[in-house]
């Protein structure tokens, strides 16, 4: 399932039914990902980074309350 969302003008686009890794896995991953005009990356990376690039790599702040609020709306739909 894919559900989409904007808080704070991010778009999040988190999707509950991936392809596990490898054809002897069955399982179901999850992934998150964000985008902010020319800013883009996982929410893994926004959470360990602070926050998302650009194609040239410059990076964009995320504020700490707006990503555990991202994190808490994935993780309660299965992320």
């Amino acid at each position: 399932m894919v559900l989409e969302r904007k808080l704070n003008g991010i778009e999040i686009t988190l999707d509950t039914d991936i392809d596990g890794a490898g054809e002897s896995s069955p399982e179901r991953v999850s992934g998150c990902w964000l985008n902010f005009n020319d800013y883009s990356g996982s929410l893994d990376f926004a959470l360990a980074n602070g926050g998302l690039l650009d194609s040239e790599e410059n990076l964009l702040k995320i504020s700490s309350p707006d990503l555990e609020a991202i994190e808490g709306w994935a993780l309660a739909r299965g992320y």
